[in-house]
């Protein structure tokens, strides 16, 4: 009889011990799903414990995007916008800019020929007020090897991330800085390098 009493007390130890684990891991994993609405805007009111303990990209939230099949991590306070045309922006006050839109390659191009298409445009089109501030380079990001560049144009500096998919698709990740010294650049390189593929 004895034996029957600490085996019941032992299972409703266990169970309950599960059950506050899985409600404290739910509570710390917050996902966020993209909408499809187009010129849709998300924000997440964050409680001031969650400012606080807000200090690392492991306690972000995940922005999920099924249409470009990707999630990404981002600090509580960021606003994300759906546009018209199905890119998404993640933005911050004089802080953080970033946009994500996908594109597909020709059969005849590549990452690195579209990459110097777009400078070569910008060179014609934005003239004196267009500087190449870094050279083409590649990166790791989310398990694929992108390729960036940072250019200036029209006072503002911006940081390209090519990121290559499947069926000839990339994203292209924008980074968004004023030459004021405004930005956090380190936050917006924990966003962009929180980017994974869904599989």
């Amino acid at each position: 009889m004895k034996f029957i009493n600490v085996l019941v007390i032992t299972v409703l130890i266990t169970v309950s011990i599960g059950l506050f684990v899985r409600k404290i891991n739910s509570q710390n994993h917050k996902t966020l799903i993209s909408p499809l609405v187009a010129g849709a805007s998300i924000s997440i009111i964050p409680s001031p414990s969650e400012i606080k303990n807000d200090i690392s990209v492991f306690n972000w939230p995940v922005f999920t995007n099924n249409y470009y099949g990707y999630k990404i991590k981002h600090p509580a306070d960021v606003n994300i916008k759906n546009r018209t045309n199905g890119d998404v922006s993640f933005q911050k006050t004089n802080s953080v800019n970033i946009l994500i839109s996908q594109d597909v390659l020709s059969e005849k191009d590549t990452v690195n020929t579209i990459i110097e298409s777009a400078i070569d445009k910008k060179k014609a089109d934005l003239k004196d007020k267009f500087t190449l501030l870094t050279s083409i380079s590649p990166v790791a990001l989310s398990s694929s090897t992108a390729q960036t560049y940072t250019s200036s144009e029209n006072d503002e500096n911006i940081t390209y991330y090519y990121i290559p998919q499947k069926d000839k698709k990339y994203l292209l990740v924008s980074n968004y800085s004023p030459n004021n010294g405004s930005a956090d650049y380190l936050t917006s390189e924990d966003i962009i390098y929180s980017l994974e593929f869904i599989p």
